[in-house]
């Protein structure tokens, strides 16, 4: 028997129906079926328009907690003082505020010992009319006054 000449021949596949057109990018809106622009026979450039107008919708541009790292970091924004008081990393090298008050009040306080034993050596010893002397032949008031040996900061 001879084979039949209609089973040697393959059958043809039925071809799949051409794809429907694309609408116009220009016609999107963010309501629109975006779906057909994610096949991988559209052009990209085509898929990216679309893209492009599905992403302009406010939804999609929502600022979020994660947008942590947007902010323009090249301008350098010093802290208050008020903060600086406050942080442990000041503790940790002194209280720069508070030794800088302590300072004044000790400069204060020497100055007012310096006036007084100045006042005191000129109830002992009042000068007298002709008793006047050139400032490089006597001593300064401070070089009398005792010094105050402060103690070292290295060695705290």
């Amino acid at each position: 028997m001879p084979p039949p000449a209609a089973e040697a021949a393959p059958v043809p596949a039925p071809e799949s129906p051409p794809p429907a057109p694309l609408p116009p990018v220009e016609s999107l809106t963010p309501e629109s079926d975006f779906a057909p622009f994610m096949k991988a026979e559209v052009d990209p450039g085509t898929r990216r328009q679309a893209l492009k107008t599905l992403f302009q919708d406010p939804q999609f541009n929502v600022m979020d907690g994660l947008d942590t790292y947007i902010a323009d970091y090249s301008q350098p924004d010093p802290l208050p003082a008020g903060w600086l008081e406050k942080m442990t990393q000041v503790s940790s090298l002194g209280d720069v505020f508070a030794r800088r008050e302590q300072e004044q009040k000790e400069a204060a306080e020497a100055e007012a010992r310096r006036a007084a034993a100045v006042e005191q050596a000129e109830k002992l010893d009042p000068p007298v009319a002709g008793d006047v002397l050139s400032a490089t032949e006597t001593e300064s008031p401070d070089s009398l006054l005792p010094v105050e040996v402060l103690p070292s900061r290295t060695g705290e």
